[in-house]
């Protein structure tokens, strides 16, 4: 076996290992999350997610469209999409 395969199975062997134990561990994270999970860490999870669906709601307010201008700031004015100053 040459360098170069042996180097891509060992990087593919690794990676998989990695990854499936991840998997692993989150399966048995989330199996267990009834049995160890207090009130209180239940409680914050629902109450931030009800604040992100409120901003959410807030930012569905604004208008989408794009003819109030750009909402990006202009940091470099003098010069144009094509890089060049207009004194040029």
């Amino acid at each position: 076996m040459d360098a170069i395969t042996h180097t891509v199975l060992a990087v593919a062997v690794t990676a998989g290992a990695w990854y499936g134990g991840r998997a692993l561990l989150m399966r048995e994270a989330r199996r267990m999350w009834d049995h160890i999970a207090t009130p209180e860490i239940k409680r914050e999870i629902l109450l931030m997610d009800a604040l992100i669906k409120h901003w959410s709601q807030e930012d569905d307010q604004y208008p989408k469209d794009q003819a109030q201008g750009p909402l990006q700031l202009e940091l470099f004015k003098e010069y144009n999409a094509y890089g060049y100053s207009p004194s040029e």
